[in-house]
């Protein structure tokens, strides 16, 4: 996980301690203890752009790996998508979620929730709400549940999280174990710019770190700061600057006969 994320030490501890509790709690099995009564909910709750969908997987992994789940089989969804075309339908599918799959990724778990105009949930949330504190409720031991989304150190308007989990206790009183992400700075920032351009098999000029650590002062104040997603952006607008220049210089050289034109 060190080398996939830069920074995160907090989330980065957190998984690892919950790792070992998980593994000690399997450990007390094999020598016939009382198997610790652990609850496998988890909330990964951060900014835009902090790798909380890498750390959900990394973390299922992690789990498989030890043998403390029934299975490997692992669906990633999103809270819009857990909701039927029709009223009725949304409870067979979060029901059959949970049937098919022991490890359940829930991104954007906000978006299950729709208000209407009266500002209460309208009958498909309820549906979908409802029947996943049941899943939740009956799995809560055999299967990995994590609900991710944006909240954290981020303002209280798009601290979306927060607001979905104080609004339903049903759910929030569920989750066991909340995992936090944090915003990158500036150094971090640099660090994961440079993994990214390492990935892409581009080689950095030198000095290109007081390039852009202004660059990046600047840009970790700003409301829209998007953390890591920013460096992919950044990369990719050098990278077609660097192919412009190269179909350019390209077109400079000169053209050769063909064989059967010699």
């Amino acid at each position: 996980l060190c080398s996939m994320i830069i920074g995160q030490n907090e989330m980065k501890e957190a998984l690892c301690r919950l790792g070992a509790v998980f593994q000690y709690s399997k450990r007390r099995e094999a020598y016939d203890l009382m198997k610790l009564p652990m609850h496998k909910v988890f909330a990964f709750i951060g900014p835009p752009g902090t790798a909380k969908t890498t750390a959900s997987v990394f973390f299922a992994s992690m789990m498989k790996e030890m043998g403390v789940l029934n299975g490997s089989c692992m669906a990633y969804v999103t809270g819009t998508q857990l909701k039927a075309k029709y009223v009725g339908q949304t409870s067979e599918r979060v029901h059959e979620l949970f049937v098919k799959n022991d490890i359940i990724i829930i991104d954007e778990a906000y978006s299950l929730v729709n208000y209407n105009e009266t500002s209460r949930t309208d009958s498909f949330s309820q549906e979908a709400l409802a029947q996943l504190c049941i899943e939740v409720e009956d799995h809560s031991h055999d299967k990995l549940i994590i609900f991710a989304g944006y909240g954290g150190d981020i303002d209280d308007k798009h601290n979306k999280m927060k607001k979905f989990l104080d609004e339903n206790p049903g759910i929030s009183s569920r989750i066991t174990f909340t995992v936090n992400f944090s915003s990158y700075d500036e150094k971090e920032m640099l660090d994961i710019f440079e993994l990214l351009a390492r990935n892409a098999n581009y080689r950095l000029e030198d000095g290109w770190r007081d390039i852009l650590n202004e660059f990046f002062l600047e840009r970790i104040h700003a409301p829209n700061f998007g953390n890591g997603r920013e460096a992919r952006r950044l990369l990719e607008h050098c990278m077609s600057i660097a192919a412009q220049r190269y179909i350019e210089w390209e077109r400079t050289l000169p053209t050769f006969a063909s064989e059967g034109e010699r």
